[in-house]
């Protein structure tokens, strides 16, 4: 029998054994279609060759985006997009949504993702997609009864399209089944949680005080007050208890611990996020199993996990910002407490000082669980964050 696409890509040699092995960590690198197409492969035989990945994680569908590239191989410096379909979609798997599709204009008519795949498999390097459809400003902009909406029956701000909305998961759907002839090892599903906004990193309302900002972002849209009722929450009780609550709430001062979000004493505001949460954990465990995919994710920034299990997903978490100064300890804490076995973490500066602190943080992320790694930023990088990335996983995997 042929060994897999995903088994060869584990494989490692044993130098004291003097034999191959399977290892039960991937180190992967996020490689975004654009990078491929303004490197022209260089990029791609680069990390196969030098650092030795184990996967390429390729966002296919996503929100805006802005780069800047100090890469020798990048022949542009600055890179925009405002994102969509990075790829041509095939339009007959969208015919049970009214939504539309709209394909980044970066990418025209040209099939980078083809073009990518199958330089991977050339390379025995399985990918996983990255998929983003919440924050398609595109979609959003244009398909205002997707987006959620806030206890005043106003959009919420940041908020994007509400993954409870049976339109938003059929598109969810029929953008997996397009993709499937591809062949991915594996998908990312990027914030796909109830009463999450798409961009946790902006200042929106309420953000100074946990408690209130969750009042405020909880989703009260069409779909979501169906699904409450039909849980037999009252969801117009619920919309009157958040409103109260946020009002009383900003009048307080900011929380000096800076705690958790909670949901305030009241009952029927718990059930109504608990109702619509079994409901999105459901659909959640119904999408895996008509997925022929090995790993699928739930990708979230760190510090904004969903507090649910979704069975056949796995969390993915995302660190922003920077590990500098020791930080890194808090990291390797947090996984500790979560047990948490997949981890996306930035490639270069500034998230790491130097490349010992990139090494040392893998190595102990390993040493914790963490089975599954995406490394991002390595296309915007200098040349020597190859050396930092090629450092960190060789280590890593002798330890």
């Amino acid at each position: 029998m042929p060994v897999s696409a995903a088994a060869r890509a584990r494989i490692v040699f044993d130098s004291e054994r003097g034999c191959i092995a399977l290892s039960s960590v991937s180190y992967g690198l996020f490689y975004p279609l654009w990078a491929h197409d303004a490197t022209d492969t260089d990029l791609l035989t680069r990390v196969t060759g030098d650092v030795g990945i184990d996967h390429l994680t390729i966002p296919v569908v996503t929100g805006a985006h802005t780069a800047m590239h100090f890469c020798p191989l990048v022949q542009s410096n600055l890179f925009a997009t405002e994102g969509g379909w990075h790829y041509p979609p095939h339009r007959e798997h969208y015919r049970a949504t009214d939504a539309k599709v709209r394909v980044a204009r970066w990418s025209g008519s040209r099939n980078m993702l083809e073009r990518v795949c199958r330089a991977a498999e050339h390379a025995s390097v399985p990918t996983v997609f990255r998929v983003n459809l919440r924050a398609i400003p595109l979609v959003t902009d244009h398909e205002r009864h997707l987006r959620m909406q806030n206890a005043w029956g106003d959009d919420l701000a940041f908020g994007g399209l509400c993954p409870l909305n049976p339109e938003v998961q059929e598109l969810l759907h029929s953008v997996m089944q397009d993709l499937q002839p591809y062949g991915p090892d594996g998908f990312e599903l990027v914030d796909w949680c109830c009463d999450q906004p798409i961009l946790s990193g902006v200042d929106r309302p309420g953000t100074w005080h946990p408690d209130l900002e969750l009042a405020l972002e909880t989703c009260f849209c069409p779909a979501c007050r169906q699904v409450a009722v039909m849980g037999g929450v009252d969801a117009d009780a619920a919309a009157r208890s958040a409103r109260v609550h946020a009002g009383r709430m900003a009048a307080q001062e900011r929380p000096a611990d800076h705690s958790e979000p909670s949901v305030p004493d009241d009952d029927i505001l718990w059930e109504y996020r608990q109702v619509r949460q079994h409901e999105l954990v459901n659909w959640l465990e119904r999408c895996a199993e008509s997925t022929a995919s090995d790993r699928l994710y739930l990708l979230h920034d760190s510090g904004h996990l969903p507090h649910f299990d979704a069975p056949g997903w796995q969390p993915l978490v995302r660190v922003g910002g920077t590990l500098l100064d020791g930080t890194s300890a808090e990291l390797l804490a947090e996984l500790e407490e979560e047990v948490i076995g997949a981890l996306s973490l930035w490639s270069w500066q500034p998230q790491f000082k130097e490349s010992s602190d990139l090494v040392r943080t893998v190595s102990e992320a390993v040493e914790l669980g963490v089975q599954f790694f995406d490394f991002e930023g390595f296309e915007c990088a200098p040349e020597e964050a190859v050396q930092w990335l090629r450092q960190a996983v060789r280590y890593a995997r002798r330890g």
